[in-house]
């Protein structure tokens, strides 16, 4: 398929997957492949291969033990369930089954993995962060029943809780604010978010709030702003009251030629300006104020996804 019929996802995703070959990673070690039910092979060009992944689990295990057992989903570790994501199995869905989310070359999951696994001091100025104090695949419930958010990463710490939200090709969907009915009570009972509820589009099962609450004068956004709203609703949660950071880590890969850069470029700068206005807008910026939770969002710029350094470190939004 020749590059002008790729998306803009698409091409993205080879950008990612054209810097690891020239990075000396091996033809060979890309391409899943599935048997369907129907006996027919599937091939998911932009996922590493089978060998490839198994290989990328097995290190996690043996190096990273600690954090495999996140991915997993249970302290044994023998019953494959792939965490509450489900990052590390193959799914079954609708159009038959697809590779584990994490095999995928732009997988945010295995962006934050690589970028936080050793610990970094460049989440944060005042702390020097090792691995062991790093926990992926972090719960960050609201409500009793159903599945409860979940943020990539987050790190305890008593001055300030770090919670840390990873992004890759996920900035290439058109993301609207729609919200299930159950979350209309945590609107009704906060005086930060009561009155969007003003302007929200209500149906029998969801509720849509307008972009231009937040600053967005188009039909959809890059930032995908209802996951903010309910990771910051579990944080409040989880903290009760007590000073938290979320962070959001963006993953920008340098392209080799012109016609790349420009695109990552743009979309980038896209990102920022979101970022800038809804973090800024009055209902993101009230409930962090009132509930002591600071907003930052930071890029890894490189080659390939590595180890998060302040060297590789750029603020989008700060």
């Amino acid at each position: 398929m020749s590059k002008k019929h790729l998306t803009p996802k698409e091409r993205f995703d080879n950008i990612i997957k054209n810097n690891l070959t020239a990075s000396g990673v091996s033809e060979n070690e890309f391409e899943y492949s599935i048997k369907q039910a129907d006996q027919a092979v599937t091939l998911y060009p932009l996922y590493f291969s089978k060998t490839a992944f198994n290989s990328f689990i097995q290190e996690m295990q043996t190096l990273y033990p600690q954090h495999y057992l996140k991915y997993n989903g249970n302290a044994n570790a023998t019953q494959n369930k792939g965490g509450a994501g489900g990052e590390l199995i193959e799914k079954r869905g609708r159009y038959g089954i697809t590779p584990p989310k994490m095999a995928s070359v732009a997988s945010s999951s295995r962006f934050c993995y690589l970028a936080l696994r050793n610990g970094t001091d460049a989440l944060t100025p005042y702390k020097n962060i090792n691995a062991n104090e790093i926990e992926f695949e972090k719960e960050c419930r609201i409500f009793n029943d159903g599945t409860a958010p979940q943020l990539d990463a987050f790190v305890a710490d008593e001055e300030c809780n770090i919670y840390v939200e990873a992004k890759c090709h996920e900035i290439f969907g058109s993301h609207k604010v729609e919200l299930k009915n159950k979350y209309l009570e945590c609107f009704e009972k906060d005086d930060s978010l009561r009155k969007a509820l003003e302007f929200a589009d209500k149906n029998n099962d969801n509720f849509v709030l307008p972009l231009s609450l937040f600053g967005i004068d188009k039909p959809s956004s890059r930032f995908d702003i209802k996951q903010l709203i309910c990771h910051l609703l579990g944080i409040k949660e989880q903290n009760k009251g007590k000073r938290a950071k979320l962070v959001y880590l963006f993953f920008e890969p340098s392209a080799f030629n012109d016609q790349d850069a420009a695109l990552v470029n743009e979309v980038f700068n896209e990102l920022a300006n979101e970022t800038k206005l809804i973090f800024n807008s009055d209902i993101i910026r009230n409930y962090c104020n009132a509930n002591n939770i600071d907003l930052t969002a930071l890029k890894e710029k490189s080659r390939v996804m590595e180890p998060l350094n302040k060297s590789n470190t750029f603020n989008l939004y700060i």
